[in-house]
Protein backbone atom coordinates (compact mmCIF):
# COMPACT_ATOMS: atom_id res chain seq x y z
CA UNK A 1 0.00 0.00 0.00
CA UNK A 2 3.15 2.50 0.43
CA UNK A 3 6.08 3.00 1.99
CA UNK A 4 8.29 5.91 4.22
CA UNK A 5 12.12 6.06 4.01
CA UNK A 6 13.76 8.49 6.28
CA UNK A 7 17.53 8.82 7.86
CA UNK A 8 18.57 10.80 10.43
CA UNK A 9 22.31 11.42 11.15
CA UNK A 10 24.22 10.24 14.78
CA UNK A 11 27.33 11.77 14.10
CA UNK A 12 30.94 10.23 13.73
CA UNK A 13 29.28 9.55 9.50
CA UNK A 14 26.91 6.96 11.49
CA UNK A 15 23.61 6.82 10.20
CA UNK A 16 20.48 5.76 11.12
CA UNK A 17 17.63 4.45 8.99
CA UNK A 18 14.15 3.73 8.83
CA UNK A 19 11.22 2.19 6.50
CA UNK A 20 8.20 2.27 7.42
CA UNK A 21 6.09 -0.20 5.60
CA UNK A 22 1.66 0.37 5.32
CA UNK A 23 -0.24 -2.26 3.65
CA UNK A 24 -3.84 -2.99 4.83
CA UNK A 25 -4.77 -5.74 6.73
CA UNK A 26 -8.33 -6.13 5.15
CA UNK A 27 -7.18 -6.23 1.07
CA UNK A 28 -8.54 -8.79 -1.25
CA UNK A 29 -4.85 -9.15 -2.28
CA UNK A 30 -2.78 -9.73 0.90
CA UNK A 31 -0.02 -7.30 1.13
CA UNK A 32 3.20 -8.93 2.70
CA UNK A 33 5.81 -6.60 4.03
CA UNK A 34 9.54 -7.26 2.98
CA UNK A 35 11.47 -9.75 5.44
CA UNK A 36 14.90 -8.14 4.80
CA UNK A 37 14.52 -4.97 2.46
CA UNK A 38 17.70 -4.34 0.73
CA UNK A 39 18.45 -1.02 -0.01
CA UNK A 40 21.30 0.43 -2.10
CA UNK A 41 23.08 3.59 -0.55
CA UNK A 42 25.50 5.74 -2.61
CA UNK A 43 27.84 8.65 -2.29
CA UNK A 44 29.71 10.55 -5.42
CA UNK A 45 31.93 12.34 -3.41
CA UNK A 46 33.27 9.51 -1.13
CA UNK A 47 32.89 7.31 -3.70
CA UNK A 48 31.12 4.47 -2.00
CA UNK A 49 28.05 2.80 -3.56
CA UNK A 50 26.86 -0.58 -1.55
CA UNK A 51 23.69 -2.47 -0.33
CA UNK A 52 22.25 -2.43 3.19
CA UNK A 53 19.51 -5.29 4.35
CA UNK A 54 17.90 -3.56 7.28
CA UNK A 55 16.18 -6.30 9.92
CA UNK A 56 12.80 -6.03 11.38
CA UNK A 57 12.70 -4.67 14.48
CA UNK A 58 9.54 -6.94 16.01
CA UNK A 59 8.92 -5.08 19.07
CA UNK A 60 7.40 -1.91 17.28
CA UNK A 61 6.12 -3.78 14.30
CA UNK A 62 2.52 -4.43 13.35
CA UNK A 63 0.75 -1.05 15.50
CA UNK A 64 -2.25 0.08 13.71
CA UNK A 65 -1.79 3.64 12.34
CA UNK A 66 -5.44 4.21 11.45
CA UNK A 67 -7.63 6.33 13.99
CA UNK A 68 -10.51 4.76 14.73
CA UNK A 69 -13.29 5.46 17.51
CA UNK A 70 -13.18 3.30 20.61
CA UNK A 71 -16.29 1.71 19.70
CA UNK A 72 -15.31 -0.26 16.55
CA UNK A 73 -12.91 -2.49 15.74
CA UNK A 74 -10.49 -2.61 12.59
CA UNK A 75 -10.07 -5.54 10.15
CA UNK A 76 -6.52 -6.00 11.57
CA UNK A 77 -8.63 -7.08 14.93
CA UNK A 78 -11.58 -9.35 13.47
CA UNK A 79 -13.48 -6.14 13.17
CA UNK A 80 -15.49 -4.14 10.09
CA UNK A 81 -13.34 -1.57 9.57
CA UNK A 82 -10.19 -0.98 7.56
CA UNK A 83 -7.03 -0.20 8.47
CA UNK A 84 -3.28 0.24 8.18
CA UNK A 85 -0.77 -1.72 9.89
CA UNK A 86 3.18 -0.76 9.62
CA UNK A 87 6.10 -2.41 10.07
CA UNK A 88 9.35 -0.61 11.39
CA UNK A 89 12.35 -2.06 10.04
CA UNK A 90 15.58 0.07 10.84
CA UNK A 91 19.54 -0.45 10.82
CA UNK A 92 21.90 1.72 13.14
Amino acid sequence: MGADLSYRCLGNNQYELTLYFYFDCGSIIQDTPPVNPQISVSSVSCGQLFNINLAQDVAVSGNEVSVLCNTVSSNCNNGAYPVCSNIFIEIP
